[in-house]
């Protein structure tokens, strides 16, 4: 479990998700909840904590949350925040698009550098149905050491109603004609079990063989009923595609869930 949830706000709109899903996470664990607002160069400080302090008004009155906004203009800022309680989960909205416009969206990333932890990312086309956390979790590798660095950041959500799955996707042998072909179900095996004793819990497993991995990831999670999707961000060896930014973000931006994102180590 984590020590503290962070939610940076813009006061858009598309805020309340986050909220939403940061207010549950903090009930779960009974962890604080801090909401930081992000100030785009050039806005006005006011508008923004006007329009936080109403989105974040109701969660003032529960004795478990505790709501302290405070106004940061850069993301690097953010990891800084979180310095003195390295156990804490960034949760935020965001398009999943470098170039829009809400400073949230433009940020995402950025924090994902700044931050030795993971972000729970908050994606345009997902939901936080009433009771969740809960369903099945999704744990997305490709093969390499670095899309395996998520399986310790999803031991830390054991205790929550997500039942894991190992989904390991398999690249289509042109694409990577460098490496063996194929992901066996014997990797996959291996892999659950070596999560299993993490979660404490029965570990599920499948392997993907399509030629798109973010649209195959986003179609089986969403055809299974995914509660969240987890899975690294910007490796630079192994099975390149899924490790990349690109595909992760593209799994943000279309998900109906909620997306844990985190950079391997040698990434940040």
């Amino acid at each position: 479990m984590f020590d503290r949830i962070l939610v940076p706000l813009d006061g858009g709109p598309r805020g309340e998700l986050a909220l939403r899903a940061a207010e549950q996470l903090s009930r779960a664990w009974s962890a604080p909840l801090d909401v930081l607002g992000l100030v785009e160069v050039g806005s006005t400080v006011g508008n923004v904590e006007t329009a936080i302090d109403r989105q974040t008004a109701h969660l003032k009155t529960h004795r478990s949350v505790t709501v302290k906004a405070t106004v940061f203009r850069v993301s690097e800022e953010i990891g800084a925040a979180i310095e003195s309680t390295p156990s804490t989960l960034v949760v935020m909205a965001t398009s999943a698009r470098s170039r829009s416009a809400a400073l949230v969206d433009s940020v995402a990333e950025a924090v994902l550098a700044s931050i030795g932890g993971p972000a729970l990312l908050i994606g345009p086309n997902a939901s936080i149905p009433t009771g969740w956390p809960a369903g099945p979790m999704f744990v997305c590798t490709d093969g390499s050491a670095y899309s395996e660095e998520i399986l310790p950041h999803v031991a830390t959500l054991s205790g929550l109603e997500l039942a894991p799955w190992l989904l390991t996707v398999n690249e289509p042998v042109e694409v990577a004609a460098s490496v063996p072909a194929g992901i066996d179900t014997n990797y996959t095996a291996r892999l659950a079990a070596r999560l299993r004793p993490r979660v404490e819990q029965e570990v599920n497993f499948d392997v993907l063989h399509g030629t798109d991995p973010a649209k195959d990831i986003v179609d089986y999670a969403r055809a299974n009923g995914a509660g969240l999707i987890a899975l690294t961000t910007h490796g630079s060896t192994g099975l390149r595609r899924l490790v990349m930014g690109s595909v992760a973000m593209r799994v943000v931006h279309d998900a109906h869930c909620p997306v844990l994102v985190a950079r391997p180590r040698d990434a940040r």
